[in-house]
């Protein structure tokens, strides 16, 4: 699997490619690094990736900038986003790649948790040989997935009073 960092601050560049080089098969999966969006795309132009690491918040070309440029160019690759920002952002963020038709498979706070790493990157992988294979259209959503987007906050639920009509009293919710 080609992969592509995106992060302009050297020392987390290094600490999620030291993280990388951990987990993926050395022989099958490369990494590249790019310092800011405009980076990226320059760097695209001769390398396609299956899965981009991307910041938000960097200079020249920042990342939602650079989203949105991908999402003009139709990528269809897998995106995790890597910030040190408030969750309200990154939130906003996830919806905004929804919009654009992305495959974001989540985000992580900085710094990063291998363990986190490792379960989206296995995702990744999953994602790039179904994709290989020309389909695309059935995800696997297993325990481990599900466990991790709760304590990553990807699903936030919300709670809505179901009343009885006759009592007016608070019977059950639906979330």
């Amino acid at each position: 699997m080609r992969i592509l960092l995106i992060e302009d601050h050297d020392f987390q560049r290094q600490v999620l490619t030291t993280q990388l080089a951990r987990i993926i098969d050395s022989e099958n999966d490369e990494i590249q690094c790019a310092i800011n969006g405009a980076d990226a795309l320059k760097i695209m132009q001769q390398y396609q990736p299956h899965l981009l690491l991307c910041d938000l918040n960097m200079p020249e070309m920042d990342g939602i900038s650079f989203l949105g440029h991908i999402a003009k160019q139709h990528y269809k690759g897998s995106i995790i986003i890597t910030s040190a920002l408030k969750q309200d952002i990154l939130m906003s963020v996830e919806k905004m790649c929804l919009n654009y038709d992305l495959n974001l498979l989540g985000t992580l706070s900085k710094p990063t948790c291998l363990k986190q790493l490792s379960v989206l990157l296995k995702q990744a992988k999953e994602r790039s040989t179904l994709t290989n294979q020309g389909s695309t259209s059935e995800i696997i959503l297993d325990d481990a997935f599900i466990d991790n987007a709760f304590e990553q906050g990807w699903f936030v639920p919300y709670f809505q009073p179901i009343v009885s009509l006759s009592t007016g009293e608070w019977v059950a919710c639906e979330a």
